[in-house]
């Protein structure tokens, strides 16, 4: 007791009367402070040097005299001060892991050794004083080990409780691990048919293209077939991958219910909840997506064959019709694209009647934008 633990901020030979020291798991420094600033005091600055758990003990008012081990008094006064030492951790921090470390540690160790200084004494003279200060040793042992059994019960059956949480979360997602993998295989295999999906209808528009009046019903057909086989397989795999999401959501949210309760054991002991289902919620809807855009283009060029192949059935029948139908045709077009000409010229003749904007500067007309239209008409081009 009387060395100088390395790394302590004052010399143990000076001892002020009434100190509150406290060091921590990982420190290297015993942070003590007067006692008219309180144990919080010693664990705050221990709390800044290190990590939990935070050791606490009360130092004897002097260098362990004769006069001092064999005092009552002096003694109470020093057992008040453990006492105040071990209510703070117990009571205000609330840490179970530190106040093992306060009963184990230092204040251990302290206890015993003033105990056997005085037994030393106590051989030396006929007297039987030991038995007071034996007493008082016991007494405080008993009080200071049932709070901190109980506590450390407590804290060890709401680990136990957390983990049945985390076990039955684990059964619940264990069968979501072979319908993921089944439906990643069938994911798979869709997106292994994409370019043959392609050149399925490259080959119907080449074929419509080639095909007369007579064989444009069955290229219609194949199309409609081909769409149709196109959205099947990724409308079974959307809903099986929606129904799979739906489930994986409902199993996190009542896994965050379950953990509600114990927020705050986890947060004491610093535990990572585990993540169970946001990487397979994100990969289910980068399927759906793809599903879902591959379907929007196939049912787009399928549409585009369909109008293609009704383009085509049109003009073979004007090109299989009789001579005056098809002069008929070409003199309406004709006509309408006179009409639309002549509302053109019409209208560009107007605007270049009108009287041009002038500058508020200049004074002058504004003619840079009427030079392209005069150029337009000249040419006999569209403005």
């Amino acid at each position: 007791m009387g060395a100088t633990a390395t790394g302590c901020s004052w010399p143990r030979e000076e001892y002020a009367p009434g100190r509150f020291c406290a060091q921590a798991n990982t420190g290297t420094l015993e942070h003590c402070v007067d006692a008219s600033e309180g144990p919080g005091s010693a664990w705050s600055k221990a709390e800044e040097d290190g990590e939990l758990p935070i050791q606490m003990w009360a130092l004897p008012p002097f260098r362990m005299p004769d006069a001092f081990v064999a005092s009552e008094s002096e003694l109470r006064a020093w057992f008040d001060n453990l006492d105040r030492a071990v209510a703070y951790v117990r009571d205000e921090e609330k840490h179970a892991e530190s106040l093992r470390a306060t009963l184990h540690g230092e204040l251990l160790g302290m206890l015993l050794t003033h105990r056997r200084h005085q037994k030393e004494i106590l051989e030396e003279e006929p007297v039987r004083a030991a038995d007071n200060f034996t007493r008082a040793m016991t007494d405080k042992a008993s009080a200071e080990q049932e709070p901190l059994s109980a506590a450390l019960a407590a804290d060890k059956q709401a680990m136990a409780v957390v983990q049945a949480v985390f076990d039955e979360a684990r059964r619940d997602a264990a069968p979501f691990v072979s319908r993921y993998a089944s439906v990643a295989a069938r994911f798979a295999d869709y997106r292994a048919t994409e370019m043959a999906e392609t050149a399925a209808y490259a080959a119907l528009s080449a074929e419509a293209s080639r095909s007369g009046l007579d064989g444009l019903d069955g290229a219609e057909q194949a199309v409609l077939a081909a769409a149709r086989e196109a959205s099947r397989a990724p409308n079974e795999l959307a809903a099986e991958i929606m129904t799979q999401s739906a489930e994986l959501q409902a199993l996190a949210v009542s896994f965050e219910e379950a953990l509600a309760p114990h927020r705050e054991v986890l947060a004491t002991h610093g535990a990572v909840v585990p993540d169970m289902t946001s990487g397979a919620l994100r990969s289910l809807g980068a399927m759906l997506g793809y599903a879902r855009r591959r379907v929007a283009r196939s049912d787009a060029t399928a549409t585009a064959l369909l109008g293609g192949i009704a383009l085509r059935r049109q003009a073979l029948r004007v090109v299989q019709g009789d001579e005056g139908a098809c002069e008929a045709i070409a003199r309406s077009r004709s006509e309408r694209a006179s009409e639309r000409f002549r509302e053109g010229a019409r209208a560009r003749a107007e605007a270049l009647s009108a009287v041009p904007p002038v500058s508020e500067k200049l004074g002058l007309p504004l003619l840079a934008a009427r030079y392209g239209e005069l150029l337009a008409l000249v040419q006999m081009r569209p403005l």
